[in-house]
Protein backbone atom coordinates (compact mmCIF):
# COMPACT_ATOMS: atom_id res chain seq x y z
CA UNK A 1 0.00 0.00 0.00
CA UNK A 2 1.39 3.38 -0.98
CA UNK A 3 1.02 6.70 0.85
CA UNK A 4 -1.87 7.87 -1.34
CA UNK A 5 -3.86 4.67 -0.69
CA UNK A 6 -3.19 4.94 3.02
CA UNK A 7 -4.33 8.56 3.04
CA UNK A 8 -7.60 7.57 1.30
CA UNK A 9 -8.22 4.85 3.89
CA UNK A 10 -7.60 7.24 6.75
CA UNK A 11 -9.98 9.77 5.19
CA UNK A 12 -12.66 7.08 4.82
CA UNK A 13 -12.20 6.02 8.44
CA UNK A 14 -12.47 9.61 9.65
CA UNK A 15 -15.68 10.11 7.66
CA UNK A 16 -17.13 6.87 9.05
CA UNK A 17 -16.22 7.94 12.58
CA UNK A 18 -17.91 11.32 12.01
CA UNK A 19 -21.09 9.64 10.71
CA UNK A 20 -21.28 7.40 13.79
CA UNK A 21 -20.72 10.42 16.06
CA UNK A 22 -23.46 12.37 14.25
CA UNK A 23 -25.84 9.44 14.67
CA UNK A 24 -24.98 9.47 18.39
CA UNK A 25 -26.05 13.14 18.52
CA UNK A 26 -29.32 12.27 16.75
CA UNK A 27 -29.93 9.44 19.22
CA UNK A 28 -29.15 11.65 22.23
CA UNK A 29 -31.56 14.27 20.86
CA UNK A 30 -34.34 11.68 20.58
CA UNK A 31 -33.74 10.08 23.98
CA UNK A 32 -33.54 13.42 25.78
CA UNK A 33 -36.69 14.68 24.01
CA UNK A 34 -38.58 11.67 25.36
CA UNK A 35 -36.92 11.00 28.71
CA UNK A 36 -34.99 14.19 29.58
CA UNK A 37 -33.36 15.92 31.05
CA UNK A 38 -34.22 18.84 28.75
CA UNK A 39 -30.73 20.27 29.22
CA UNK A 40 -29.34 17.22 27.38
CA UNK A 41 -31.61 18.06 24.43
CA UNK A 42 -30.32 21.65 24.44
CA UNK A 43 -26.72 20.37 24.60
CA UNK A 44 -27.27 18.70 21.21
CA UNK A 45 -27.19 22.21 19.71
CA UNK A 46 -24.42 24.76 19.20
CA UNK A 47 -24.69 27.75 21.59
CA UNK A 48 -26.32 29.76 18.78
CA UNK A 49 -28.11 26.73 17.32
CA UNK A 50 -31.66 26.89 15.98
CA UNK A 51 -34.61 24.51 15.98
CA UNK A 52 -37.94 24.88 14.25
CA UNK A 53 -41.05 22.84 13.52
CA UNK A 54 -42.68 23.53 10.16
CA UNK A 55 -46.18 22.30 9.28
CA UNK A 56 -47.29 20.89 5.94
CA UNK A 57 -48.49 24.33 4.82
CA UNK A 58 -45.13 25.97 5.63
CA UNK A 59 -46.15 27.65 8.90
CA UNK A 60 -43.48 27.62 11.63
CA UNK A 61 -45.17 26.58 14.89
CA UNK A 62 -42.13 26.19 17.14
CA UNK A 63 -38.79 27.97 16.97
CA UNK A 64 -35.88 28.59 19.25
CA UNK A 65 -32.34 29.92 18.94
CA UNK A 66 -29.80 29.75 21.72
CA UNK A 67 -29.90 27.78 24.97
CA UNK A 68 -32.73 29.63 26.76
CA UNK A 69 -35.08 29.62 23.78
CA UNK A 70 -34.28 25.98 22.99
CA UNK A 71 -34.96 25.01 26.60
CA UNK A 72 -38.34 26.74 26.38
CA UNK A 73 -39.14 24.81 23.15
CA UNK A 74 -38.35 21.39 24.62
CA UNK A 75 -40.13 22.13 27.90
CA UNK A 76 -43.27 23.28 26.05
CA UNK A 77 -43.15 20.15 23.91
CA UNK A 78 -42.73 17.88 26.94
CA UNK A 79 -45.64 19.58 28.73
CA UNK A 80 -47.90 19.05 25.70
CA UNK A 81 -46.88 15.58 24.53
CA UNK A 82 -46.72 13.22 27.48
CA UNK A 83 -46.48 9.49 26.93
CA UNK A 84 -45.00 9.81 23.46
CA UNK A 85 -41.87 8.59 21.71
CA UNK A 86 -39.84 10.01 18.84
CA UNK A 87 -38.06 7.88 16.27
CA UNK A 88 -35.54 8.62 13.53
CA UNK A 89 -34.93 6.46 10.47
CA UNK A 90 -32.68 6.36 7.43
CA UNK A 91 -30.31 9.25 8.15
CA UNK A 92 -28.51 10.44 5.03
CA UNK A 93 -25.37 12.16 6.34
CA UNK A 94 -22.79 14.07 4.30
CA UNK A 95 -19.58 15.15 6.05
CA UNK A 96 -17.32 17.93 4.82
CA UNK A 97 -14.49 18.44 7.29
CA UNK A 98 -15.94 19.81 10.52
CA UNK A 99 -19.40 20.45 9.08
CA UNK A 100 -22.11 18.07 7.94
CA UNK A 101 -25.62 18.03 6.55
CA UNK A 102 -28.17 15.32 7.22
CA UNK A 103 -31.71 14.43 6.27
CA UNK A 104 -33.63 11.74 8.11
CA UNK A 105 -37.16 10.44 8.39
CA UNK A 106 -38.87 11.07 11.71
CA UNK A 107 -42.10 10.33 13.47
CA UNK A 108 -43.78 10.12 16.83
CA UNK A 109 -46.12 7.81 18.66
CA UNK A 110 -48.50 8.92 21.41
CA UNK A 111 -50.50 7.28 24.17
CA UNK A 112 -47.84 5.09 25.70
CA UNK A 113 -47.99 2.72 27.45
CA UNK A 114 -51.64 1.62 27.15
CA UNK A 115 -52.93 3.26 23.97
CA UNK A 116 -49.94 3.52 21.62
CA UNK A 117 -50.77 5.06 18.27
CA UNK A 118 -49.12 6.90 15.43
CA UNK A 119 -49.11 10.70 15.79
CA UNK A 120 -47.08 12.24 12.97
CA UNK A 121 -44.46 11.64 10.30
CA UNK A 122 -41.98 13.94 8.60
CA UNK A 123 -38.30 14.58 8.12
CA UNK A 124 -35.46 16.40 9.78
CA UNK A 125 -33.11 18.67 7.83
CA UNK A 126 -29.92 19.25 9.79
CA UNK A 127 -26.70 21.20 9.66
CA UNK A 128 -24.09 20.07 12.20
CA UNK A 129 -20.63 21.13 13.31
CA UNK A 130 -17.87 19.25 15.08
CA UNK A 131 -17.05 21.01 18.35
CA UNK A 132 -13.76 21.39 20.21
CA UNK A 133 -14.83 18.59 22.58
CA UNK A 134 -15.14 16.23 19.59
CA UNK A 135 -18.94 16.03 19.72
CA UNK A 136 -21.14 16.99 16.80
CA UNK A 137 -23.92 19.48 17.51
CA UNK A 138 -26.77 20.94 15.49
CA UNK A 139 -26.21 24.35 13.96
CA UNK A 140 -29.81 24.04 12.81
CA UNK A 141 -32.49 21.37 12.90
CA UNK A 142 -35.76 21.73 11.01
CA UNK A 143 -38.60 19.33 11.77
CA UNK A 144 -40.73 19.28 8.63
CA UNK A 145 -44.11 17.70 9.40
CA UNK A 146 -45.47 15.84 6.38
CA UNK A 147 -48.56 14.19 7.83
CA UNK A 148 -50.50 13.75 11.07
CA UNK A 149 -53.04 11.26 12.28
CA UNK A 150 -56.55 12.75 12.19
CA UNK A 151 -56.94 12.85 15.97
CA UNK A 152 -53.77 14.96 16.22
CA UNK A 153 -54.35 17.24 13.23
CA UNK A 154 -55.26 20.27 15.33
CA UNK A 155 -52.64 19.99 18.07
CA UNK A 156 -49.90 21.95 16.27
CA UNK A 157 -52.10 24.76 14.96
CA UNK A 158 -51.26 28.21 16.22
Amino acid sequence: MNVEQLAKRIEALEESHAIVAIQATMNRYTRSADFGPPEDWVDCFMPDGTYETVLEDGRVVARGQGPEALLAVVRASNATYTGGRHFIMAPDIHVDGDTATATSLMGTFAGLPDNARFRLIGRYEDVLRRCADGRWRFVSRRSLIQGRAAEFAAELRS
